[in-house]
């Protein structure tokens, strides 16, 4: 229904006021304008290819994440509830999510139940054999704010948490 809406009010507004026999009044524009404004704001925020360092700086620090600090590397360090995340920007935009742990070994058995069993991110053993857990964020698509924000939520306030678990359970 809205589509046909803001069709219409599209048509209204673009034909040229040489093939309308009576102008258009001023109440008519405001309404067709407020129909259109309405349809705009139904289609959801705007879709972007990719964020920079500083607008996801200050996203974090909006969203009320602790010591965010930008590296020269292109990622950014913050902290949440008393643990370290790593956001890392790509070059085409896409982003990456890494958390990692020291002092804990796991079995690849144990790696591989982790990576088999849950979404949303897969675990690794780095080059030091620590864990750690990613997840990606593609740009591709398009990406906003609350994309973002709802990523790096469920990321530190599920996958995290649950790996956390998990190493304990599982660690050697």
């Amino acid at each position: 229904m809205m589509c046909k809406r803001l069709f219409l009010v599209l048509a209204f507004l673009l034909v040229p006021m040489s093939q309308v026999s009576a102008a258009p009044s001023k109440t008519q524009v405001n309404a067709a304008l407020e129909v259109l404004q309405e349809a705009v704001k139904s289609m959801g925020p705007t879709l972007v290819s990719r964020f920079s360092l500083a607008e996801l700086e200050q996203l974090l620090k909006q969203h009320g994440y602790k010591e965010v600090k930008v590296r020269e590397s292109g990622s950014i360090v913050f902290n949440h509830d008393g643990t370290n995340y790593v956001l890392q920007l790509y070059d085409d935009g896409d982003l990456q999510l890494y958390f990692g742990v020291s002092g804990i070994r796991l079995t690849a058995s144990a790696m591989n139940e982790w990576n088999r069993t849950k979404r949303l991110s897969r675990a690794y053993l780095d080059s030091d054999d620590d864990p750690g857990l990613e997840a990606d964020l593609m740009a591709n698509g398009g990406i906003n704010e609350e994309i973002v924000s709802e990523f790096i939520k469920v990321f530190v306030n599920t996958s995290a948490p649950a790996f956390e678990n998990f190493l304990r359970e599982n660690g050697v």
